[in-house]
């Protein structure tokens, strides 16, 4: 039974008028809106239960109004701003970069884990006298107005002595930092002080940054640190054609009773930058080693997602500038 255009006309706006009729509502006055409007209070005829409880916020609470004449119960406006195209461009930009991460990765195999650091590769001079040609091609020695004024060496015994002190002294610009572990639930100097060994995190730290020598046969920067092992058999050390830098571990150093403790203070705590591993739940505390000296203590705090909470403390009378992260 085919019915007729008009029939199917009249029934559709009868059903469209069925759904989008909605019921009447009353005004902000006629719902008493000094009261929170409960569900016992709601009748057939408030409509919309979350409608009333919008309208009594924006009437009671003025302050949760986006402005001052849009009610909470009227739609949001996205706005102009955010479009369609807008939304694929950001989407289209995002999936770009998650595809050049990817390629990344798969290229150079990177990881989060440090790297071990190793010293650098030394080659023997051209000759006996290479040092001593860039030495003076350095200073400016080798040029054609200084090349007359070189003048020759008594050799006498002042010469040799001065010579041997010269040798003595260091050519690059040597560090002493110390470095202490701090396990969990550790919170006084004797007990992080006799620790004997780190965790496997602290241990890829210390060797991330520098590289193990014998402090036996060691002919660089020692740090204070001797040779006969009373301060330990090796240290971490790095160094490059400027400087030198010697870690006084705690966890290198021997502990023999109460000598052993004192002998790590002596190192640890004339170090001007120290750093403190801790793996505590508190936060460090300046006061717990106590020192002289120490002007910068870098307080790292590994998290589980394998970074770190870094702390930078500074002396209260320090002159420092401000630094750090």
């Amino acid at each position: 039974n085919h019915q007729p255009l008009s029939a199917l006309t009249s029934t559709g706006s009868s059903c469209a008028a069925r759904f989008t009729e909605r019921p009447p509502q009353r005004t902000p006055a006629e719902r008493h809106l000094t009261a929170l409007p409960v569900h016992d209070s709601f009748t057939a005829a408030d409509g919309d239960n979350l409608n009333e409880l919008l309208q009594y916020l924006s009437a009671s609470s003025g302050e949760c109004l986006p402005s001052p004449d849009v009610c909470l119960a009227n739609p949001a406006d996205c706005g102009p701003i955010f479009s369609c195209t807008l939304e694929d461009r950001l989407l289209r930009t995002i999936g770009n970069q998650h595809q050049r991460e990817q390629m990344y990765a798969r290229q150079f195999n990177s990881s989060m884990a440090a790297s071990s650091c190793n010293p650098a590769v030394s080659r023997p001079p051209a000759s006996v006298f290479h040092h001593s040609r860039c030495l003076l091609q350095h200073l400016g020695f080798f040029n054609a107005d200084k090349i007359k004024t070189f003048r020759l060496l008594n050799k006498n015994d002042k010469l040799r002595r001065e010579l041997k002190h010269l040798d003595s002294r260091p050519y690059r610009e040597t560090h002493k930092i110390g470095v202490v572990y701090v396990a969990p639930g550790q919170d006084d100097k004797r007990t992080i002080l006799c620790n004997t060994k780190g965790s496997a995190a602290f241990e890829a730290f210390v060797s991330a940054m520098s590289w193990e020598v014998d402090l036996s046969t060691h002919p660089g920067f020692m740090g204070g640190l001797q040779r006969n092992a009373a301060t330990g058999a090796t240290a971490p050390y790095f160094a490059t054609s400027a400087m030198e830098a010697v870690f006084h571990v705690s966890t290198r150093m021997p502990t023999v009773e109460e000598t052993g403790i004192i002998n790590k203070l002596r190192h640890i705590g004339n170090d001007e930058v120290q750093i403190i591993w801790s793996e505590h739940d508190r936060d460090w505390r300046r006061d717990i080693i106590r020192t002289e000296f120490g002007d910068v203590m870098i307080v790292l705090y590994p998290m589980k997602n394998g970074l770190c909470r870094v702390q930078i403390l500074t002396k209260p009378d320090s002159k420092l500038p401000h630094f750090g992260p």
